[in-house]
């Protein structure tokens, strides 16, 4: 345009870029030419560089000044119909042949693709470096060539820190000879592979990534270097191996269960007869010796059985509201009596005397167990320390772990200064029949024990050992709301009591059917039994005085302890009911087929608990 602002020069190019011919627009001014760009009147590169206005340039993205000329990056929204384009510019005066100052041109380029193709690369630029997963690229001789800030940071160092290095950095030489050459090998031969990998940390750590790497490639299809995309995915690793632990405990509680039931069942007619032959002979009949071992055997089986249980959380529990500080203390003597003189105990306890709700008798198990593998991995005098504190377990634990839910547990610390164990063997370690002790001297259930406890009272426990630093086990029971119930002191057990009531009796299993009648007739009362649910409400309902007592198995085929009871109550409103089994399970005891606060009695028993079980039954008011 020249000095007043009129167009004098409009090309075939600029008319194919605006739609504007050079007839229609030549010899016109005031802004005129700016038109077709953006879609107003206003002054555009030409006529700042005639009248100087700073502000102008203000609109532009990229300026540039050499000498005379002005480079200029723009967009114009009006051009190709309002979709509007990205243009470079270039301006400079125009003069005479005698060095006067007649106007200015400007020359002006569609950049569109070009632009496109920059934000393309700055974007896919930005998501490499703001990737959450780590991002390398190294040549096939392993130098490092880049590497993101996640990649980075994963390892430990400082973004930028390792440019030009050996990516032996990141990897032992354990990890480089097995996993990452044959993987570049891989990637050399094949293109690309996705694999699980471990690496090193800076500070010596290791981790395992799930990781893909390929072959960049330039145009001529060549192989130029190596990119490897690595994501950290130690939890992901630890929560499977948390899940396929739980489960595989869960599959053998139940099995565990299951055994003990059928186990208690068997024992059930031994202890029984055993006891009740004993009582009808002295000390120097030539028989009695042999019945005490079979009776002091028969007892042993139980035990057995009911850890067992408690492994499989299977054992009804008698839960109450207490101070586990409390709890503890009142275990003490009995620990103090169990343990050598020369392995201290001390007791560090929460000054808070935070509430559980746990069943008394089964904490004491789980502080004997415990207390007793201390032992014998403490060879020589050493010290067992019982720590209570407050443990408010958030989200973040919670997702790391499987099976906890987050808020505030009341945490038991139970350490010892033993030998300590290593990894392998922590894995194995709450396994029923896993043991580290020669044969014969341990049964591998008590820990079993522990776990199956923890795990009936909705808790967690873990173990942190070393070989040579001792042991800690952490047991998280979820901390109780309410009122806080005294711990009671040991219990006194009377003897039981004869009666002349009637008990109707409904049990499947033979042996133990014949055994409980033959106990309850022995003692005076009057029997009603039948082999099948059928004909025993055909018996109750042929008897034509009162029943006091239903004793009756929780499980049967038919109609189950609770269904068999009802049907026939309505016959005997004045009938009690005492249910019996060899298990049962949390879904049995609190979710169905018993209510919590039923008069029950664990199989097998003895002649003893069985009688005043019935008798302090039938006294109740």
């Amino acid at each position: 345009m020249d000095l007043e602002g009129r167009v004098i020069v409009w090309n075939r190019a600029i008319e194919e870029m605006t739609g504007i011919r050079k007839n229609d627009i030549l010899g016109k001014g005031g802004y005129a030419h700016a038109l077709p760009f953006y879609g107003q009147a206003r002054p555009v590169l030409l006529d700042y560089l005639l009248s100087p206005d700073a502000k102008m340039l203000r609109e532009y993205s990229l300026i540039d000044e050499v000498g005379d000329k002005i480079f200029v990056e723009a967009f114009a929204p009006n051009l190709y119909g309002g979709i509007g384009s990205h243009l470079w510019a270039i301006a400079a005066k125009l003069y005479d042949s005698a060095g006067n100052e007649t106007g200015a041109i400007e020359c002006i380029r569609d950049i569109t693709g070009r632009k496109e193709r920059e934000d393309l690369l700055l974007r896919q630029g930005a998501i490499i470096e703001q990737s959450l997963d780590g991002i390398a690229i190294l040549d096939f001789s392993g130098t490092i060539q880049y590497a993101n800030p996640s990649w980075e940071i994963m390892h430990g160092f400082a973004p930028g820190e390792n440019q030009g290095k050996s990516g032996s950095i990141y990897h032992t030489d354990k990890q480089l000879r097995e996993e990452v050459l044959p993987l570049v090998k891989h990637v050399r031969d094949h293109g690309g592979i996705t694999a699980k990998v471990n690496h090193v940390r800076k500070d010596g750590t290791e981790f395992t990534t799930l990781m893909t790497s390929f072959s960049l490639r330039d145009q001529q299809d060549n192989p130029t270097a190596m990119v490897s995309i690595a994501r950290d995915i130690s939890d992901e690793i630890r929560m499977e191996e948390q899940l396929h632990q739980s489960q595989k405990m869960q599959v053998i509680g139940q099995l565990a269960g299951g055994v003990a039931h059928d186990l208690n069942n068997m024992l059930a007619p031994i202890l029984g007869y055993a006891e009740m032959l004993l009582q009808t002979r002295k000390e120097t009949d030539p028989d009695y010796s042999a019945l005490f071992q079979i009776l002091t055997a028969a007892d042993r089986a139980r035990r057995l059985t009911r850890q067992l249980l408690a492994f499989g959380s299977k054992q009804v529990l008698d839960i109450k509201t207490v101070s586990l500080n409390e709890a503890i203390e009142s275990y003490y003597r009995m620990i103090r009596r169990t343990i050598r003189e020369d392995i201290d105990i001390r007791i560090v306890a929460c000054e808070e005397s935070p509430g559980v709700q746990i069943d008394i008798a089964q904490m004491g198990q789980i502080l004997l167990n415990l207390a007793l593998n201390a032992q014998d991995a403490i060879s020589g005098s050493g010290t067992i320390t019982i720590e209570t504190s407050i443990a408010c377990l958030d989200e973040a634990y919670a997702s790391a772990h499987q099976g906890v839910s987050p808020g505030e547990y009341v945490l038991l610390s139970f350490s010892d200064t033993g030998s300590g164990m290593g990894r392998e063997t922590v894995k194995h370690i709450f396994e029923p029949f896993f043991t580290t002790k020669e044969r014969g001297k341990g049964t591998g259930l008590g820990l079993a024990t522990v776990y199956g406890i923890v795990a009936q009272h909705k808790g967690r426990i873990m173990v942190y050992s070393e070989p040579g630093m001792g042991t800690t086990f952490k047991i998280y029971l979820p901390k109780a709301a309410g009122k806080i119930e005294k711990v009671a002191g040991a219990p006194r057990v009377e003897k039981g009591k004869t009666g002349r009531e009637t008990i109707a009796v409904a049990e499947d299993d033979e042996g133990v059917r014949a055994l409980v009648c033959e106990i309850l007739a022995k003692h005076g009362y009057t029997i009603i039994t039948a082999e099948n649910t059928k004909e025993f409400i055909h018996a109750v309902e042929r008897h034509s005085g009162p029943i006091n007592l239903m004793l009756t198995d929780v499980v049967m085929p038919g109609l189950n302890g609770k269904q068999l009871f009802e049907s026939i109550r309505s016959g005997h409103p004045e009938m009690k009911v005492l249910f019996m089994s060899g298990y049962t399970n949390n879904v049995i005891a609190h979710h169905g087929i018993l209510d919590k606060n039923v008069h029950f009695i664990q199989k097998p028993f003895s002649v003893s608990t069985l009688t005043e079980k019935v008798r302090s039954m039938l006294d109740e008011s």
